[in-house]
């Protein structure tokens, strides 16, 4: 199986961005810092992503599970590997239930043709995650005072789900998006940080 894995994969395109950079083109990343993207190609996923549950753990959406490891050098992400498919039981265990998804606005201001993917708690506070008609990219964004969206970033691709965890040090929320393109067997990951 290992070694089925790695004939699998093959990085098609990996990029990590240090605080400061520009965002990739067509991107606009607000408050959010790179930490990396990825695109691999692997054939051992065979439906879209439905949950992403951690940063290395999703459900798709014909109820297979995917575990990978993120590739980590200097404190950025440069790549995943030993991607391989699960069964429930393997993945997260009798007894475990997903969390409820947090109350969202249907859609950001001026969009059309949205479909919330997911929601996630963060040091900021409630975070969405939408693909719409009128975007080219997932869009990122919270509730304002006023309860209307506020869309914080603007990605370059659309990704089909989301998760954020707290760091342990300096309190920052770690946010991952990913996907899964049967059709192109293309794998892409994205990390981005929010600082309190």
């Amino acid at each position: 199986m290992a070694a089925a894995v790695a004939l699998a994969l093959a990085i098609l395109s990996a990029s990590a961005a240090e605080p400061g950079h520009e965002a990739p083109t067509g991107a606009a990343y607000g408050p959010f810092g790179v930490v990396g993207r990825v695109s691999v190609e692997t054939s051992i996923p065979r439906a879209p992503l439905g949950r992403l549950v951690n940063s290395g753990l999703a459900e798709t959406r014909d109820g297979a599970w995917l575990r990978w490891r993120p590739i980590w050098r200097r404190g950025q992400v440069v790549g995943v590997e030993g991607i391989e498919r699960l069964t429930r039981e393997q993945a997260v265990g009798p007894g475990w239930a997903p969390r409820a998804p947090l109350s969202m606005p249907a859609r950001p201001p001026g969009e059309t043709g949205c479909r919330l993917i997911a929601t996630a708690a963060t040091v900021r506070g409630r975070l969405g995650a939408w693909n719409c008609r009128s975007a080219p990219g997932t869009l990122l964004g919270g509730p304002g005072p006023d309860g209307r969206v506020v869309v914080q970033a603007r990605l370059d691709r659309r990704y089909q789900a989301m998760s954020a965890e707290t760091t342990l040090h300096g309190g920052a929320s770690r946010v991952i998006l990913a996907s899964y393109d049967p059709g192109a067997r293309r794998f892409d990951w994205l990390e981005l940080s929010l600082a309190p």
